[in-house]
């Protein structure tokens, strides 16, 4: 038991009992949030129904239906909603609909997820974005991605998010054809794609089939349309996706409109590690010399992919290289003397400075 959590939690509840305005109701978030991380859901409800002026906020039912969920106590989750829906004075918003259709995702029920649709839809707030973008994540995860699709054209006017949203759906299922139409139809309706779209649409690049079209989003970064793309985590995701095709992922990060950083160069040279390609290795490895001249992971990692292929000499070459920035004495068997992939130390893990 955290004894400094129950500690603080008194402190909390104290202040709300001597509090001058005792329906402060960021004071009492604050505390319903610490008992419900330490599980103490019987004192997070009764904050709940003490809460003056009766009924409660609807952000404390919130709260406690994301802590719930959290936990993926869909039921108990449920059974929250279902009493705000009862209450005359405390109806569901938009968040209270979007933390329920997220519990329902993490318990993988799609069924849960069609009621909470139709609740949606009596409740006249189809064309709410929160909703909307919530829905649209749910069915693209849970079910037929038509019926997220549906969802989406029924949105009256969408904005970025839910932009996204779809675009990760069919990201999610792997639907290059269906990305990339939807990314026309983004741009055709005057939406600027950002960082988030790009990693989104990447992500259904999945095999070389689709080699042609990740060429197409490398032209339309190159001239600049996605000018905020300053996220590395576009790079990150096309070398996870294109992985065996090193020299694309290669040619993605050179296009970069921002100078990428040791852990995008590391990410490739893993690859090349993985893939046995000492060719581009040596290439990225010299990139990662440039930015991080004194980190001696770099060289075990190039050193390691030299021995791989046999390449003896530049093993021992690139190991010995390294000099004082091995710790003695902390290395386990190297290739240059068992033969054996060398293990890395904690101190010489990549992307970590």
């Amino acid at each position: 038991m955290n004894l400094g959590g129950i500690m603080y939690s008194t402190l909390l509840h104290a202040r709300l009992l001597v509090s001058s305005s005792p329906d402060d109701l960021r004071l009492r978030l604050v505390l319903l949030r610490s008992y419900a991380a330490r599980g103490d859901f019987a004192s997070a409800r009764r904050l709940l129904e003490e809460a003056p002026p009766r009924p409660a906020s609807p952000l404390l039912y919130n709260a406690l239906i994301r802590a719930h969920a959290r936990r993926l106590d869909l039921r108990a989750a449920l059974a929250l909603f279902a009493r705000m829906r009862r209450s005359a004075a405390t109806a569901p918003d938009a968040h209270t609909f979007a933390c329920v259709l997220r519990a329902c995702v993490d318990r993988s029920r799609p069924d849960a997820a069609r009621i909470v649709n139709g609740i949606v839809v009596c409740s006249g707030m189809s064309s709410h974005p929160i909703i909307g973008s919530a829905l649209v994540s749910a069915y693209s995860k849970l079910g037929p991605v038509a019926d997220a699709r549906r969802v989406f054209d029924g949105l009256p006017d969408p904005d970025l998010v839910i932009w996204n949203s779809m675009m990760s759906g069919y990201g999610y299922r792997g639907m290059c054809h269906d990305g990339l139409d939807l990314f026309s139809a983004m741009r055709r309706a005057g939406e600027q794609p950002d960082g988030y779209s790009m990693v989104s649409l990447v992500s259904s690049f999945g095999n070389r089939e689709a080699l042609p079209f990740g060429q197409a989003i490398h032209g339309v970064c190159i001239k600049g349309v996605i000018s905020n793309l300053g996220s590395h985590g576009f790079a990150m995701k096309a070398i996870e996706v294109l992985d065996e095709m090193l020299r694309e992922a290669y040619d993605l990060i050179q296009m970069m409109p921002v100078p990428p950083d040791s852990g995008v160069w590391g990410a490739l040279l893993w690859g090349c590690c993985v893939h046995r390609d000492s060719s581009l290795g040596r290439i990225v490895a010299e990139k990662l010399f440039e930015l991080y001249p004194d980190k001696a992971s770099y060289r075990v990692m190039l050193s390691n992919l030299y021995a791989s292929q046999e390449m003896w000499w530049d093993a021992e070459e690139t190991y010995g290289a390294s000099g004082k920035r091995i710790k003695q004495g902390t290395m386990a068997s190297s290739y240059i003397t068992a033969g054996i992939a060398r293990q890395l130390t904690s101190q010489e893990v990549p992307y970590k400075h």
